[in-house]
């Protein structure tokens, strides 16, 4: 073997290694702890802003920006520096073989169709049913507010923006690495069961939101079922993206708007 094949080689190791797998305990403690610290610091946190006349949904992109992302890629870091003596990611985070460009947009935009059609159609009327059934006793603080009324619009155009960068742009990538790449692989004793488990554990995560679980899991559990089987977690990294930051559109034309 040549030196240039050696390297080839060990580069493209983590492509094919089937992942040591996590108890359940590990798995569903790795899946849910960043989830309850970044709600516990928005519990905490928006409040006091709320009081300085900033909205909650900023006090959100601030908690994921200087928590959930720093936390979920210590996480996967220092197990890489477990692994391989160093800070990689090699053998840490899976699901990255290479497929064709034209399929790996193909099923990015299927699986946003999907998702899109879950949140749009589904999730106006489930989401308020669980709300009202289930989380009536939380605070009116708690849930993130759907519009700006009230707010200058110097401080909508900040939270939109910040929403682009940390919770459109950074924390899903994050997310995908971590949830996808890492815990996913993780799971596979499970089989076909794996996204499932994955997904149903992923939308619990999201503890700021919970009357979304349901359509989360519904809009959610076919992308890692696809990244599963095609081991490639850039599938759900582009379709997350596109998702959160289209998501955004409909308060971005209002603030035009006006």
């Amino acid at each position: 073997m040549t030196t240039v094949q050696a390297f080839a080689n060990s580069k493209s190791s983590h492509l094919v290694t089937e992942a040591e797998q996590h108890s359940l305990p590990k798995s569903i403690f790795l899946h849910l702890a960043p989830g309850v610290i970044m709600t516990l610091v928005y519990i905490l946190l928006t409040p006091p802003l709320l009081k300085l006349g900033l909205p909650n949904l900023l006090t959100l992109n601030l908690a994921a920006i200087l928590v959930l992302v720093p936390l979920e890629l210590w996480i996967l870091f220092a197990e890489g520096k477990k692994k391989n003596g160093r800070l990689s990611l090699e053998g840490v985070v899976l699901n990255r073989e290479r497929i064709p460009v034209w399929q790996l947009l193909g099923l990015a935009c299927g699986l946003l169709v999907w998702m899109g059609v879950c949140l749009s159609v589904l999730s106006p009327r489930i989401d308020p049913l669980l709300q009202r059934a289930l989380f009536g006793w939380v605070p009116a603080w708690f849930p993130l507010m759907a519009t700006f009324t009230g707010y200058p619009k110097s401080t909508a155009v900040l939270t939109l923006a910040a929403s682009l960068v940390c919770t459109s742009w950074i924390a899903p990538c994050v997310e995908e690495y971590y949830f996808r790449g890492y815990l996913l692989p993780r799971l596979s004793r499970f089989g076909n069961l794996a996204p499932v488990i994955n997904v149903v554990l992923f939308s619990l995560y999201h503890l700021f939101t919970p009357w979304q679980a349901v359509t989360r899991i519904l809009a959610v559990t076919p992308m890692a079922w696809v990244v599963m089987r095609k081991r490639n977690l850039y599938i759900g990294i582009a379709a997350h993206l596109v998702l959160n930051t289209i998501s955004l559109l409909p308060a971005l034309l209002r603030i035009m708007g006006k």
